[in-house]
């Protein structure tokens, strides 16, 4: 057996040879851990969480990963080599870019968001670190960015902002529609007193006439400003849908610039739908709205129609979404810039938006997405560069069933009139006055408060002497719910009526579950609440308003 303990065995040159060739061992399997190493942190950059870019001291770019390609839609070839200047920042950003990158190269590192273009033209906001590598001699061997896409990040921010304006918008509008609604009610009524006193043919009586037409219009503009600020509960009825479009457009003309001609054209026959009426009127001003940022030009003309259409069996495959047959079709159309082709498939989308932060949201035509498809209709357009743009909104048409009957037409034959007692608590004076006036013309027998702790004190003596309650919600010392609640525990069966401009004490549900009969909105004419009382005597269930 061969020994290799022996020293006789092997020459000087042996020796040489040996350590040359376990040199080359120790080199290479050291070459290939270093190769293992740099193949690991390869993958890891390549696989980050965020995009990152190599620079040289130059400022050209010697290397991009995977993540910044797919944040930017760019390959790393059509960026390779290029200086920093060629990347796809906005006009903006470029500029701030450029001075940073001298800071950057003076050995200060950077950090701050930046807007890009993508290469399918989507704008999008990058949170970017800029920082300078040293080499041991102090010098700078290359600049390395890291950014991370933050686009929905800051969508999501800009919602919740707007979300709480929103509600600080809506507790606003509550108060004043409260205010304002009080404000009509008095109007209203005192108006009807008058209007009583006079001959029906007079010029004051009809004057009064014209009076109660604007303070009915005041009262929808009330509405919708509540339907605005989503207090309101998205309850559909049975509306006329030419009626809402037509109110609608009149709110639209307060607004729009006088160089903008409206024109409308109604055709349809019946225009019955089942909606939530609000909504309408957020449709056709939100699509007009849009109209008049592209209508920045003479001749500019909105269009507004309504009319019935039938679809067979050929055309409702167009539509899938569709289920019926008879369909109202609402166009909103305008001669305006158009919409480019290239981001048609995205304007119903969320925050999309081609226009400016103090413009829009990109939340105007989602909405009216969203509303059309809780109404089990549908939107299509039709826009061209240059040309116009047509938006049409489908409907589905009501048809009621064959045993429905309509109310009384002459609702003046109704017997409306009573000789029960009413307690009514409101802290306005000038509406108990406007109630007990018209109230006690009818043979009703009324005490009045403004004060709900008198009325509690009243009726705590003569409980027996009141038949029902009709009170206001908000009120100082005592809200309406809470007077309602204490008077029907001390009186079982007691009917009580809410009364009120806006609250957000009680649903219509909950009042419903204490055993209130009535729900009723102002303002009200006393014909209205008359009518609503002797129902509530007589045991008539009554939808609230």
């Amino acid at each position: 057996m061969q020994s290799y303990h022996r020293g006789d065995l092997y020459d000087e040159d042996d020796r040489l040879l040996l350590e040359s060739i376990s040199e080359q061992i120790a080199y290479a399997l050291n070459k290939k851990k270093s190769d293992e190493n740099i193949n690991v942190l390869f993958q890891a950059i390549e696989q980050a969480g965020e995009g990152i870019l190599i620079f040289s001291p130059q400022g050209n770019i010697q290397y991009v990963n995977t993540i910044f390609e797919r944040i930017t839609s760019y390959r790393r070839i059509e960026l390779l080599d290029q200086p920093f200047e060629c990347l796809p920042f906005d006009v903006t950003s470029r500029k701030e870019m450029q001075q940073s990158w001298l800071r950057v190269r003076s050995s200060q590192p950077w950090r701050g968001k930046v807007d890009m273009i993508r290469k399918d033209s989507q704008k999008i906001t990058l949170d970017m670190v800029v920082k300078p590598v040293i080499d041991q001699d102090g010098m700078l061997s290359s600049i390395i960015a890291s950014c991370k896409d933050v686009t929905y990040e800051i969508m999501r921010e800009e919602q919740q902002k707007r979300t709480q304006r929103l509600e600080a918008i809506g507790r606003l509008t509550g108060g004043i529609a409260h205010d304002f609604n009080n404000i009509l009610s008095a109007v209203i009524g005192y108006t009807e007193l008058a209007g009583d006193d006079l001959p029906p043919e007079s010029d004051a009586a009809l004057n009064l006439v014209e009076v109660l037409k604007s303070a009915t219009r005041a009262k929808e503009m009330i509405a919708h400003l509540i339907s605005f600020s989503r207090q309101e509960e998205s309850k559909t009825e049975v509306v006329e849908l030419v009626d809402h479009v037509k109110e609608s457009v009149r709110f639209l003309r307060s607004y729009l610039p006088r160089s903008i001609k409206i024109k409308e054209t109604y055709s349809a026959e019946r225009s019955t739908v089942i909606a939530v009426p609000g909504q309408i009127h957020q449709i056709i001003i939100n699509l007009g709205t849009n109209a008049m940022h592209a209508l920045q030009k003479d001749g500019a003309e909105l269009r507004i129609k309504v009319e019935s259409v039938s679809f067979n069996s050929h055309d409702m495959q167009a539509f899938p979404e569709l289920k019926q047959c008879q369909y109202l079709k609402v166009t909103v159309g305008d001669n305006g810039t158009g919409i480019d082709p290239a981001i048609v498939d995205h304007i119903f989308d969320p925050y999309f938006t081609t226009k400016s932060a103090n413009e829009g949201t990109g939340l105007g035509l989602s909405i009216v997405h969203s509303i059309v498809q809780s109404h089990h209709g549908a939107v299509r357009l039709d826009s061209t560069l240059g040309v116009g743009t047509n938006f049409y909104i489908y409907l589905p048409v009501y048809t009621p069933d064959e045993w429905h009957t309509a109310k009384p037409e002459d609702e003046e034959a109704l017997d409306i009139g009573g000789t029960e007692t009413i307690m009514f608590v409101d802290d306005e004076p000038a509406l108990v006055n406007v109630f007990r006036q018209g109230l006690m013309r009818l043979g009703y027998k009324i005490e009045g408060f403004t004060d709900p702790r008198k009325a509690f004190e009243y009726f705590e003596k003569y409980h027996d002497k009141v038949d029902m309650l009709v009170t206001d919600t908000t009120m100082p010392y005592m809200n309406g719910v809470e007077l309602a609640q204490r008077l029907m525990d001390m009186k079982k069966g007691l009917p009580v009526i809410i009364c009120t401009g806006f609250t957000t004490l009680i649903s219509v549900d909950d009042a419903r579950e204490k055993g209130i009969k009535d729900f009723i909105m102002k303002p009200f004419k006393i014909r209205d609440i008359a009518t609503r009382i002797r129902d509530a005597f007589n045991g008539v269930e009554q939808n609230a308003d």
